[in-house]
Order: C-alpha cells, then structure tokens, then sequence
C-alpha cells in the first residue's frame, strides 16, 4: 500500500490497516498480555484513565510490561 492509498484509506473509512507490521509470535504475545491484564486488573481496568460502560479498556500500557514498548 502506498502512502496515497493509506491517507484514501484513512480519509474514507476513518482507519488503516497495517498488514504484516508485526509478527505472528509479537502479536500473539502482546494479546495474551492484554488479556493477562484484563485478568489482573478486573473492574479496575483502565481506571487510570477513563471508563466508559460496555467498553473493555486498559491504559498506561508501556508501564505494563516491556513488550508494549516494544511497539511504541
């Protein structure tokens, strides 16, 4: 995908997807981190920053573990 292409693709549907930005192993890990936080953290999660109901969320993931500034 060109740079052109990715902005059309923004500006039309509001995201951009990133195929093969990441391995399979690097992404696998990094969900499996965010469902470990999830677990952590249960009805805490994402509290640092803001809830919103019927959402899951978690915040200030690069103080979390050292694969999330893996991807930073």
């Amino acid at each position: 995908m060109t740079h052109t292409e990715a902005c059309r693709q923004l500006d039309e549907l509001g995201y951009v997807l990133l195929d093969g930005l990441m391995s399979p192993t690097l992404l696998g890990e990094l969900r499996e981190a965010v469902e470990r936080l999830f677990t952590l953290e249960g009805a805490a999660a994402g509290s640092e920053f803001k809830t919103e109901p019927g959402a899951r969320r978690l915040a200030n993931l690069v103080n979390k573990g050292t694969i999330f500034r893996e991807i930073i």
